[in-house]
């Protein structure tokens, strides 16, 4: 989720942390206490984040909302909730993939400079902020918001071939990738 970012070549990153921030010390607390969490689900601190990981697929939404329901009260001090399609993640509110957009743009990169594609846009999925820009393509979950985050796949293409179909619409132009909209769109 962005609370750390390097490059490929960058053998210092990423950096594991087994205790929690302070921020996220009482959702841990409160994580760790719950026997019924403990029988459905493998929690795992890494520092910034807790990864909550369902022991088997079928309890994915019985433990996104067990953990939201156990750690509500945190959500007022800046820990919030989102999932992937594999694991609950609770992080401290400053910690999301916009970090990533932050980034680009220091490193001089202008907002139409970036595509960003994921597969959950729509809160409270994982990729709901880094989405939430007109610059953001969803493989699959849209945001409510009409203005970012669409899904222009074709009907029923989804996760994996819709990042494929993105990303067979790029060209290489005049040293830029550029996105061939007639082909996205179908034309």
């Amino acid at each position: 989720n962005c609370s750390q970012i390097g490059t490929l070549d960058d053998k210092q990153s990423p950096i594991r942390h087994e205790t929690p921030v302070d921020a996220l010390k009482q959702a841990a607390t409160i994580l760790a206490a719950s026997d019924q969490l403990k029988a459905c689900a493998k929690v795992e601190i890494r520092g910034p984040q807790i990864v909550i990981s369902p022991r088997l697929a079928g309890y994915a939404h019985s433990v996104r909302e067990l953990v939201a329901q156990l750690i509500a009260s945190e959500f007022q001090k800046g820990v919030i909730c989102v999932h992937s399609t594999h694991s609950v993640d609770v992080i401290v509110s400053d910690v999301n993939k916009l970090n990533l957009l932050c980034h680009l743009r220091n490193q001089g990169m202008e907002n139409s400079d970036i595509l960003c594609i994921g597969d959950l846009g729509k809160w409270p999925g994982n990729d709901f902020a880094l989405l939430d820009n007109e610059f953001g393509l969803s493989t699959n979950q849209v945001s409510a918001r009409p203005e970012c985050c669409w899904n222009l796949a074709p009907s029923g293409v989804i996760n994996l071939q819709a990042t494929l179909h993105y990303l067979h619409r790029v060209e290489v132009r005049q040293g830029y990738l550029k996105v061939n909209t007639r082909r996205l769109m179908g034309g």
